[in-house]
């Protein structure tokens, strides 16, 4: 198992003095009645890759359910109509936040839409759009005019093709040039999953991820790569270098499941669990 030799580079040892504060604030809104689990496997491979603090913000219909299995985490209820007090409380969240991840499991609804928008005009940390709130985004891409910060966009095959009018069979015949050009257009980077994730920053430079197999492809694979992007930009390393170094993390964990358990049998759950022996490899190598 080795990690890309130009990835490593961010990585640095721990100081044995340091503290919470000193590995960011990563701020997770995602979630729904129907996709709960969207909100505690991002949670939960955020706080496996090293952040500070895990902020989860959301549905109170879920917040039991989801504070009960994201222990370490922080948990804050939002109203579904996204209230003036919802308002006021979720701008001291992103205040106080190094890293944004919207999107995972919310639902394809008005109340995504008016948070994506909320985030993108008050952040001024990255912002990693995933799931949901790439299909909001893909009805209105004028929202993204509204960022005031570095902004990263996880979508797979299908949800790329919805930002761009095409299906997914034709993405994937052009996966460069696809993120590449909409990275250029938009100003910001695209991490286009799938099959040698495509990796692309806002001036056309590309990474191609070579680890994974196609054991993760499954649901709640996409939560696990946000929440590990989330918290590698809430510690300071750089949102590209973030994406880049995440997909590669990402990837390593579902190839040691294949190795471990079988392509047929891996799945978030299982890959959470091997996560830190990346990591420790990682370590071991600083």
């Amino acid at each position: 198992m080795n990690i890309d030799k130009d990835l490593m580079k961010n990585f640095q040892k721990r100081d044995e003095n340091a503290n919470k504060g000193d590995f960011g604030r990563a701020l997770l809104i995602c979630g729904s009645y129907s996709m709960l689990g969207a909100a505690i496997i991002a949670g939960k491979a955020c706080i496996l890759s090293g952040v500070g603090i895990c902020d989860i913000a959301m549905q109170k219909e879920i917040y039991t359910a989801v504070s009960l299995s994201v222990l370490e985490a922080v948990c804050t209820p939002l109203s579904k109509d996204f209230s003036k007090d919802d308002k006021k409380l979720l701008l001291q969240k992103i205040k106080k936040a190094t890293s944004i991840l919207i999107g995972c499991g919310m639902g394809k609804t008005d109340y995504t839409r008016k948070i994506l928008a909320f985030c993108l005009e008050h952040a001024s940390v990255p912002v990693i759009i995933d799931a949901d709130a790439i299909n909001v985004l893909a009805e209105d891409l004028s929202l993204l005019d509204l960022k005031k910060s570095e902004v990263i966009i996880t979508p797979h095959p299908a949800e790329m093709g919805r930002l761009i009018g095409k299906n997914a069979s034709q993405v994937n015949c052009e996966r460069v040039l696809v993120a590449t050009e909409f990275s250029k257009k938009y100003g910001v980077i695209t991490l286009l999953k799938g099959h040698n994730t495509v990796i692309s920053d806002t001036q056309g430079e590309y990474f191609i991820n070579k680890t994974g197999n196609s054991g993760m492809a499954t649901g709640g694979s996409g939560d696990m790569l946000s929440g590990i992007i989330a918290a590698f930009c809430a510690g300071g390393m750089a949102p590209f270098e973030s994406a880049k170094t995440a997909a590669s993390v990402h990837g390593l964990s579902g190839d040691i499941c294949a190795k471990e358990y079988s392509k047929i049998s891996t799945n978030p759950s299982l890959m959470l669990k091997e996560l830190p022996k990346v990591f420790l490899e990682i370590e071991k190598n600083l």
